[in-house]
This record gives C-alpha cells, sequence and structure tokens, in this order.
C-alpha cells in the first residue's frame, strides 16, 4: 500500500444513519472511505484490499467483533489496524478487544463523533509509525544477513578496540570462533610484522574519525601467516561523536601467493636467459677445445707424457662442458631425446646403483604406485633429477637418516591449478623424493632453485643441482613444490603429465666402436674462425671432402668453383649475415634436395623460437666430439629423401 495525503477507511456498521454521519465526522480528516452494513461484506471486501484503519461496530446482524476478527484470520485477511464501536460499553469486552488488537473502544454516546476523528487521527498516525519502524527493521534485518554471509571478514569493536561483533567470515578465515574473539582486543591476531609505530599510526586515523586502508599480515589460531587488504572507519552519531569502529577485510592470502610465484618465475627466467646466452658462447670455446684435444688422443705418435697432459686438458674440458649443460639444463635449453619411459622402472634400475653410491647410514624407502607410471621424457634428463635430489637429500642428513622415493598418479583440477602458477589441469605422475633432515627456512626454501644458490661451504657444492632439477622439470612441462620446516626434512614433489595410452617406444640404436667414415664432398658454413678449423679438421680425418667459408658469398664461390656437387651442407645456425636455413635455401637453389646439417652453441629449442629450425630438421649441438660428429653425418648423408 503507497502512503499519500488520503488514507483508506473501511467503515463497518449496519445502521445507515450513523453510518452517514460517521462518514461525516471524519470528513475533515480528507480519508479516502469505504462501507459495509454487515461482517461478511466487510470480509469480502478485506479480500482484495488492505485498508490502514477499520471501524467496526461491535453488534453486526451477521455477527459480533470477536466474530469478525476470528472470521478475518481464519481467511487470513490481515487488517494492520482497527477501532471498535459499540452502542452499550461493557469494560471486559473491551479488554478483550484490546487483547485481541484493536486500537481503541469507543461507545457510541453524545460525544462519540467528538472523539471518533481525534481517535483515528492517533490510530493513523500510530500505525504510520509502526509501518515506519516495521520498514526499518525489514532493511536491519536484510543488512544483518549482508553482514552475516558476507564474503569479507568483519569486525566491530568499542571505543576501546573491544571487539564487540564478528561475522561468520572472520571465524573462517582466523580459525578463531565469535565466542573466543568477543570481548577481545584484535592484538591476538598479531604476527609480529608489524612494528608499534604501524598500529599508532592506523589507531591516529580511525580516533580522528578518518577511514584508514592498509595491508595486515596476521596469524590464524593454528599460527599459519595470512595477507589481509583492510578498511577500518569509525561510526559515528548524526553530531560526528565516535560510537565504535568497523573493519572490513578481505583474505588475500592466495592472491599474495599467486604474485610471489609469478615474481620468482620471472626471476629464474631472466636468470635463465642469461645462462643460456653464457652457455653458447662457453659452448663455441670449448668447441675446439675439446675438439683438437680428442684428435690428439686419437695420434698414435703422441708421447706418453704429453698424451697424459692432453687427457688433462681434455677431462677439464668435459667437466667445463657438463657444467654447460646444466646451466642450459636450468634455462630449459637442453636438447632432449623424449621417449615414453615408466618412472616406476627407471627408479628402481635408478636406485640399484645408487645404493652403493649413498652412504651406509641412509637409509632408502620405495613405496611406488602399483600402476604403470607412464610419461614422455628424456630418460637420462630424469636420472639426472633423481640423483641431485637423491644427493642432495643425502647432504641434509650428516648423521644419517631415511630417504623416501614415491610415485603415484594424480588428477590435478582447476582449484589446484588456481594456486600454483604454470600448472594446468589433467593427469599426472607425482615422484616424490623425502628426507629426514635438517630441513630448511623460509628464506633457504624462496631460493633454492636459483643457479649457484647453496647453503653449503665453499668448494661443497656449485649451487646448480636444484636449479637443474628445477629447468629439467619445467622443460618437460611438469612442476614442482618443496615443503620444509627446519628440523621437519624436506620433500620435493615432481608433477609431471601421464601419458593415459603410451605410445610404443622407439628402438634404441646401437653402439657402434669404429667411427663412422666417408668420402663425401661437406660446405661447411661458420663464422667462428676456430671452430670452422677444427670441424674442417675432423671431417678431414673421416674421410671426407671438406671446403669451408665465413660468408653466403664465400660458399656460392665454392660453388661456382667445385666441379663436382656438394653432398651436404654443415652449417652453423646464427651468423651475422644470414642464418643457415636462409644459406640453405640459397644453395639448394643450385644444387636441388641438397642435404644439410645445422649447428649451434643454441639449442633447438632457442633456435625454434627464433622461427630459424623446423621440426625433423637435422641438428647437432656444440660443444661436439669426433664420434657425435662421425655419427650425426652419415645419419643425414644416409637419410632417405622420401622422409624430408
Amino acid at each position: 500500500m503507497q502512503e499519500s495525503e488520503s488514507e483508506l477507511v473501511l467503515l463497518v456498521e449496519d445502521d445507515p444513519g450513523i453510518s452517514e454521519l460517521i462518514l461525516e465526522a471524519l470528513s475533515q480528516l480528507r480519508l479516502e472511505t469505504a462501507t459495509a452494513a454487515t461482517g461478511r461484506q466487510g470480509l469480502e471486501w478485506l479480500k482484495s484490499q488492505t485498508p490502514s484503519l477499520v471501524i467496526l461496530d461491535y453488534s453486526l446482524p451477521d455477527m459480533n467483533g470477536f466474530q469478525f476478527l476470528s472470521d478475518a484470520r481464519s481467511l487470513n485477511i490481515h487488517i494492520p489496524s482497527f477501532i471498535v464501536a459499540t452502542g452499550v460499553g461493557d469494560e471486559r469486552t473491551a479488554v478483550e478487544l484490546m487483547k485481541n488488537g484493536a486500537r481503541d473502544y469507543l461507545v457510541k454516546d453524545s460525544n462519540f463523533l467528538d472523539i471518533l476523528p481525534i481517535s483515528v487521527k492517533r490510530v493513523l498516525a500510530w500505525s504510520k509509525t509502526e509501518r515506519t519502524l516495521q520498514k526499518a527493521q525489514t532493511e536491519l534485518n536484510r543488512m544483518a544477513l549482508v553482514v552475516e554471509q558476507a564474503a569479507d571478514s568483519i569486525m566491530i569493536t568499542d571505543l576501546a578496540g573491544r571487539i564487540e561483533y564478528v561475522n561468520p567470515a572472520f571465524e573462517k578465515v582466523t580459525g578463531y570462533t565469535k565466542a573466543e574473539a568477543i570481548g577481545q582486543k584484535p592484538r591476538f591476531l598479531r604476527s609480529g610484522k608489524h612494528d608499534s609505530g604501524f598500529y599508532a599510526t592506523m589507531w591516529e586515523s580511525i580516533s580522528s574519525g578518518r577511514t584508514w586502508t592498509g595491508r595486515f599480515i596476521n596469524k590464524r589460531k593454528d599460527g599459519t601467516l595470512f595477507h589481509e587488504d583492510a578498511t577500518i572507519f569509525a561510526i559515528q552519531d548524526q553530531d560526528g561523536k565516535i560510537l565504535q569502529y568497523a573493519a572490513v577485510k578481505k583474505d588475500i592470502t592466495q592472491e599474495v601467493e599467486i604474485q610471489e610465484q609469478l615474481r620468482q618465475a620471472h626471476k629464474m627466467e631472466a636468470v635463465g636467459l642469461l645462462a643460456g646466452g653464457v652457455a653458447h658462447d662457453l659452448n663455441n670455446l670449448l668447441t675446439p677445445i675439446l675438439g683438437y684435444g680428442e684428435m690428439l688422443l686419437g695420434d698414435p705418435s703422441l708421447a706418453p707424457p704429453h698424451h697424459h697432459d692432453v687427457e688433462q686438458v681434455v677431462n677439464a674440458g668435459k667437466k667445463a662442458r657438463d657444467l654447460v649443460r646444466q646451466l642450459m639444463a636450468f634455462g630449459r635449453k637442453q636438447v632432449l631425446e623424449m621417449c615414453v619411459i615408466d618412472l616406476n622402472s627407471i627408479i628402481t634400475d635408478f636406485t640399484k646403483l645408487l645404493r652403493r653410491t649413498l652412504r651406509e647410514d641412509i637409509r632408502i624407502v620405495l613405496n611406488l604406485s602399483t600402476r604403470s607410471c607412464h610419461v614422455r621424457a628424456d630418460r637420462s634428463q630424469m636420472e639426472q633429477v633423481l640423483m641431485n635430489l637423491l644427493v642432495n637429500a643425502q647432504d641434509a642428513m650428516p648423521q644419517g637418516g631415511k630417504l623416501s622415493i614415491e610415485t603415484d598418479t594424480v588428477e590435478l583440477d582447476e582449484q589446484y591449478t588456481a594456486t600454483h602458477l604454470g600448472a594446468i589441469p589433467g593427469p599426472y605422475v607425482v615422484l616424490t623424493v623425502g628426507d629426514s633432515g635438517c630441513g630448511m627456512e623460509k628464506e633457504t626454501l624462496s631460493r633454492i632453485f636459483e643457479p649457484f644458490y647453496t647453503t653449503k661451504t665453499l668448494g661443497k657444492g656449485t649451487g646448480l643441482g636444484l636449479a637443474t632439477v628445477y629447468g629439467i622439470v619445467k622443460q618437460h612441462g611438469g612442476n614442482i613444490t618443496v615443503y620444509s620446516e627446519p628440523g621437519q626434512g624436506t620433500s620435493f614433489r615432481i608433477y609431471l603429465p601421464e601419458l593415459l595410452e603410451p605410445e610404443t617406444a622407439a628402438g634404441m640404436k646401437t653402439a657402434s666402436e669404429t667411427l663412422p667414415t666417408g668420402n663425401e664432398t661437406i660446405l661447411v658454413s661458420e663464422d667462428d674462425p676456430s671452430v670452422r678449423q677444427l670441424t674442417s679438421s675432423m671431417l678431414h680425418r673421416l674421410g671426407y671432402r671438406v671446403y669451408s667459408e665465413e660468408t653466403p658469398d664465400g660458399c656460392l664461390r665454392v660453388l661456382n668453383e667445385l666441379q663436382r656437387p656438394i653432398d651436404l651442407l654443415l652449417t652453423d645456425v646464427v651468423m651475422p649475415y644470414m642464418n643457415g636455413k636462409e644459406l640453405h635455401a640459397l644453395l639448394a637453389g643450385k644444387i636441388p634436395n641438397l642435404k644439410v646439417l645445422y649447428m649451434s652453441g643454441h639449442t633447438t629449442h632457442v633456435i625454434a623460437e627464433r622461427g630459424v629450425l623446423e621440426e625433423g630438421m637435422f641438428f647437432i649441438q656444440k660443444p661436439f666430439t669426433l664420434k657425435a660428429l662421425s655419427e650425426k653425418i652419415r645419419e643425414v648423408l644416409d637419410h632417405k629423401k622420401t622422409n624430408p
């Protein structure tokens, strides 16, 4: 019902004369009126309309006032306010009617028509006030529901800071119940991460009536820390007097953790790019060192003392090469030989070797899944991951302890991947390596995958072991997490995409003791003089006719001067004048079906990202040995052109 200057009044009166007098007496109030001569007529009218007031004659032809009210309740008819008028006053009847909701009980005496307008005016005013209060109460109840059901924590305190109210979200976030929180000051949530000046600034703001916004690092009941964005303000009356303080706080712990993961990922990516660039330059330097050293060792005329010296040079070069490979693994720049493997089989075979390698006071416990754990991976890289994790675990247990290796299969859902950067939903094989060692502080945990970061004493480690693990896992499309507390040991958990329908692994090539040779003509294009000269020397030793050039123009000149066709182009990929793919296209215009082998200190991963190489093209990674080069050359030359 809409409220307006004219309110609707129903008069139920059987005497037409009295009805007319009543309506005339009420005319001064500017009311909208309706009449009914019987109780039944009045009830029927009330079924379709709701008046502000009913003036009810107690004695009607078909019923009395009590019967009228009883029938109205039976019919679910709402009568907001009513006044009873009667010809004979009865105090007991008046009391009973007032108990049943009557706002007034008037006797139709000589003063009735004078008193009635006053009573009607008063009752309508009461009704209006009551409706206003009901509306306010409804709104208050609605707001209470909003506060109770809000996703954000809401807390109200008195002027001294003692908690008077907390909503269910507060209980859910903090772990404290209302009963535990009410009456206390919020300092039981403090984590120790903020100094006294932080809280002093907040109190200075809100006690002066200003709104304070900021971020808390608080502590839950279980001792874990959580982050909150908070808005705290004073509740004031119309005169500006502060009555209470209210805080609305949003738990942003998950967002903060995601941001930290993203920051860490960006940092690791930047370091990885740097590592990859350094590795490329080192590969170019190591190529002639290892190549010439290997050829010298194969020279029968080399005297024994010199043979030993060269062996030391080659061994040092190999160690440097392995270090470079670790850098490339961290930067996810390794060349991977992917095949279908069962992780359980890898672990079973590898731990047989490790039992002889690890100290006797290290007890290895295997708990492998009864299901096959098939993944697409590089077998040697998976063995590297195991080796690095197990050696790391051994180092964490100087007095001995338990080293556990577990596998399982899980389905990662969107709830998990939402809080783990880089993870995508799907089936995964999980490898868990745990130890009962000394554990790690939070600061150490945040840096363990950084290259060259180590807690070991000088000379005890390179700081590349876990960085290598991180890079290999990421390059395999997986994720790695670590859980550790001081004195509680450490657990690494690796997630690798599971192959639900494993393909048949490709057959392994049989190694040959002798170096493959040939007599074909090979054109070498390489801008680095030392690498170009070494590669040419290696190819000459293998029996090939070799021509080498630094630039595309030089290659074209050789092509024009030669009386025989070129069988193979061996070219660096990234060169200053023209990349290797462009050079091959240029020369293939003159020599149809020209075969090509690409070489680089970068890897196929980097080169593919630059759009230089495509899948299926032949590639050899620098630094390469004479054996590796000889086998790769024959693989390319003997490759059937029907499968380009």
